[in-house]
C-alpha cells in the first residue's frame, strides 16, 4: 500500500508535464498558423500590386497607341482632304487653260477670215491672144537631180540629228531625239520622192511632227528664209497641236506663226 502511494505523486507529475507540452505544440501550433497566415497575406499583397502595376503599364501603352492612332487618322483625313482639294483644282485649272487656248484659236481664226477679207484683189486683165511660139521644156522646182547635187549635204545633215541631237540648238535645228526610222523616212522623201508628194505616217502625230520638222530643218539649211511653209488641219485643236509640236522640235517662237512675212512659216 506505501508503495501505491508512493507511485501516485509520480504519475500526477507525469501527466501535468504532458499537459504542458500539449499547451506548448498548441501554442506553437497556433503561432505557426498565424506566420502562415501572415506569409500568405503578404504574397497576396505582392501579387496584387504587382498585377496592379502590369495593369497600369498596360493601360498606359494602350492609351499611347490609341493616341498614335488618332493621330494617324487625322493626317490620312487631312491627306484625303488635301489631295480632294488638290485635285479638284488641278483639273478647273486645265479646264480654264483648255477653254483659253479654245477661245484663242476661234479669235485667231477670226482675225485670219477678216484679214482676208479686207486684201483688195487686183482684178485680172483680160487676156489677150499672143503669138504660138514652142514652150521651152520645163524643168521641175523640185526635180530629182536638184536634191542629188544635195545628196551629201542632206545625208551629214540627217546623221547629225540622230548620232549628235543638240537639245539646245539655235533655232530651225532639229532639237529632239531622231531615230534611224525617222531618218530613213526624211531621207526617203528627198531622194525617192524628190521631196514631193506625202510621207507616209508613222502611226502617231508627235512622230509626224518629228519627220516633217526634220525635213524644215535640212530645207531651212539648204534653202534659208526662202523656205515658206503652209500648214492645212481638220480642225483648230490639230493646228494647235501641229503649231506647239514644231516650236518644241525646232526651237521657234510664237511669233514665227502667222501671215507670211520675214520669218514666218
Amino acid at each position: 500500500m506505501e508503495k501505491s502511494y508512493q507511485e501516485m505523486p509520480m504519475e500526477n507529475d507525469a501527466c501535468e508535464d504532458l499537459q504542458r507540452s500539449i499547451v506548448e505544440l498548441k501554442a506553437e501550433i497556433a503561432e505557426l498558423q498565424q506566420q502562415k497566415a501572415q506569409l500568405i497575406a503578404t504574397q497576396t499583397e505582392a501579387l496584387q500590386q504587382s498585377l496592379q502595376a502590369s495593369l497600369s503599364l498596360y493601360e498606359q501603352k494602350k492609351q499611347e497607341l490609341q493616341d498614335q492612332i488618332n493621330v494617324l487618322q487625322r493626317k490620312a483625313e487631312r491627306i484625303q482632304q488635301e489631295m480632294r482639294t488638290t485635285y479638284a483644282g488641278v483639273s478647273q485649272d486645265i479646264a480654264v487653260r483648255v477653254q483659253g487656248f479654245r477661245d484663242y484659236l476661234v479669235g485667231s481664226l477670226q482675225d485670219l477670215v477678216t484679214s482676208v477679207e479686207k486684201l483688195e484683189l487686183v482684178p485680172v486683165p483680160p487676156a489677150t491672144p499672143a503669138p504660138e511660139v514652142p514652150a521651152p521644156q520645163e524643168v521641175p522646182l523640185l526635180a530629182e537631180d536638184v536634191f542629188d547635187d544635195y545628196k551629201e549635204k542632206i545625208t551629214q545633215l540627217l546623221d547629225r540629228y540622230r548620232t549628235m541631237p543638240d537639245y539646245y540648238g539655235p533655232a530651225w535645228k532639229l532639237r529632239r531625239t531622231f531615230e534611224k526610222v525617222h531618218s530613213d523616212r526624211v531621207a526617203d522623201w528627198f531622194f525617192k520622192a524628190a521631196g514631193r508628194g506625202a510621207v507616209s505616217s508613222m502611226g502617231t502625230r508627235l512622230q509626224n511632227i518629228l519627220v516633217a520638222s526634220a525635213a524644215v530643218s535640212v530645207l531651212r539649211v539648204l534653202y534659208g528664209n526662202r523656205v515658206k511653209l503652209l500648214i492645212l488641219a481638220t480642225s483648230p485643236e490639230r493646228l494647235g497641236e501641229w503649231r506647239r509640236g514644231l516650236q518644241d522640235c525646232l526651237g521657234v517662237s510664237r511669233d514665227v506663226f502667222g501671215p507670211i512675212g520675214h520669218n514666218s512659216i
